[in-house]
């Protein structure tokens, strides 16, 4: 088939032209999607030449996995999920073990009047666990790292009014862990 005839293709059809041989389809996928996926993920990223990074092996990953493809949503949509999920996982295992290095001033601190508290012996880990992942990503995005609502909206493609109660969601629980292992102890 020629590319011009491809072109008037929708993404269902390509996909299936692909998986029966047809090699230019995968090709006119990519340059139909790569400006939202590169989009989505420089969103994420916030640096271009890693947004285009994430962009290549989004792609890769797709259509090394478009067999699997059901067609049960659109194409644009399953790829934009394969987008989201991506880019969330990615983050996190970019940030995962990122700690900060105390200086030597922190280390000599008195604990003068230090007085333990019950959940000295309950990791904050623990409690922070027992929201989703997506809250707890979003809590440190907001808290730790200091993100916008509008910023938190764009990354989890979120109302605003939507994000604000996830983060109130997540807070609640938190403390009513907290109430909990204080109740307990």
């Amino acid at each position: 088939m020629k590319k011009s005839v491809h072109k008037n293709l929708s993404d269902e059809q390509l996909v299936m032209f692909h998986l029966q041989g047809d090699q230019m389809s995968i090709g006119i996928l990519y340059e139909r999607h790569f400006n939202k996926v590169y989009y989505k993920c420089l969103s994420f990223t916030k640096d271009s030449s890693e947004a285009y990074d994430l962009v290549q092996e989004i792609f890769l990953r797709t259509f090394s996995k478009l067999h699997l493809f059901r067609g049960n949503s659109e194409f644009s949509t399953w790829l934009y999920r394969i987008t989201q999920n991506f880019c969330i996982e990615h983050y996190r295992k970019k940030f995962r073990n990122q700690y900060e290095v105390l200086s030597s001033a922190a280390y000599n601190l008195e604990d003068e009047g230090y007085e333990p508290c019950r959940l000295d012996n309950i990791s904050i880990e623990t409690i922070i666990k027992s929201v989703s992942e997506t809250d707890q990503l979003m809590l440190k995005l907001k808290y730790l790292e200091g993100k916008s609502i509008k910023e938190l909206q764009d990354q989890f493609n979120m109302g605003a009014s939507a994000v604000k109660m996830r983060l109130q969601r997540a807070k609640q629980k938190i403390s009513k862990q907290i109430k909990f292992f204080n109740e307990i102890m």
